[in-house]
């Protein structure tokens, strides 16, 4: 198949992108820009989702109208909203560029998973028990994750967190996805595994510690060294099983994904990455 014929496919994607990659920053305790917070909600609009929590760090949809709809263990995917906005290197502007026939180029940390997960969102593609939180100050010190936690804690519901963002690893690879930060238990790990080599993606395992993998695990897929911290590690922190769900992006030369010269992703591996997630996501909801 053509160039053509994936600029196509691309097209609503892209359009989605390029839609929810705005301005977002927080000072610790609120949002104090919040273009991509309007974008969400225009985007979700004409969906069944809303967002059920009132303030604080995170924006947290859900399909079902009440808790009590829901049963006591949920499937959360967490997918952080705010820019970097403090020390030597921080994104003043949100950018994003294809005219590239094979490669997209902006600030997509982490505008491209939200992206990738508003397609799903938009397209009522996920469970009923699956629960998103667009979550805040990820960049600093996590809070809209921990709020997120003790949110539905206060609603009696456990879970298992799903963490998307982006990854310098697996770039070199084409990789689509790198599953990253794994801190789950061994039978559901398994599943896990299984479901990401039937995706026939290229994928690729970064383990949480060095030299920790599966030993199950084939060669091939294995990715030397150990994942960078994310949302992942708190959600662990909370006695959570976790791990990071990655879209790998370039962040070689004068790239950087917390600076407004912005990082590379493949056209292919973004379109890829959705499906990927779709089924990422279809499998955790029916075995958690």
């Amino acid at each position: 198949m053509g160039i053509d014929y994936y600029a196509r496919l691309w097209n609503s994607e892209i359009d989605i992108l390029k839609v929810v990659n705005t301005l977002c920053y927080d000072n610790g305790r609120r949002f104090v820009q919040q273009d991509r917070l309007h974008a969400i909600e225009d985007l979700l609009e004409d969906t069944p989702y809303r967002q059920r929590n009132k303030e604080g760090l995170f924006l947290l949809y859900m399909k079902k109208r009440h808790f009590s709809d829901l049963p006591k263990k949920v499937l959360l995917v967490s997918s952080h909203i705010d820019c970097k906005n403090k020390g030597q290197e921080h994104i003043t502007k949100c950018f994003t560029e294809d005219s590239d026939p094979m490669k997209l180029r902006g600030t997509f940390d982490n505008s491209i998973t939200n992206a990738a997960l508003l397609v799903l969102m938009r397209k009522g593609l996920l469970p009923d028990n699956v629960l998103i939180s667009f979550t805040g100050d990820e960049e600093e010190d996590s809070a809209g994750a921990y709020q997120t936690n003790r949110y539905l804690i206060k609603h009696e519901r456990k879970y298992f967190a799903l963490v998307l963002d982006v990854t310098s690893e697996g770039w070199q690879d084409a990789a689509d996805f790198t599953i990253e930060n794994m801190a789950v238990k061994k039978p559901l790990e398994k599943k896990i595994i299984k479901a990401a080599m039937r995706s026939d993606y290229i994928w690729r395992f970064v383990p949480k510690r060095e030299g920790a993998y599966p030993d199950y695990l084939e060669d091939d897929v294995r990715l030397p060294g150990f994942s960078w911290p994310d949302e992942s590690w708190d959600y662990a922190e909370c006695d959570v099983d976790t791990m990071s769900f990655c879209l790998p992006v370039n962040t070689e030369g004068d790239f950087d994904m917390h600076s407004d010269m912005g990082v590379e992703a493949y056209k292919m591996s973004f379109h890829n990455y959705i499906e990927a997630l779709r089924q990422m996501i279809v499998c955790l909801a029916k075995s958690i």
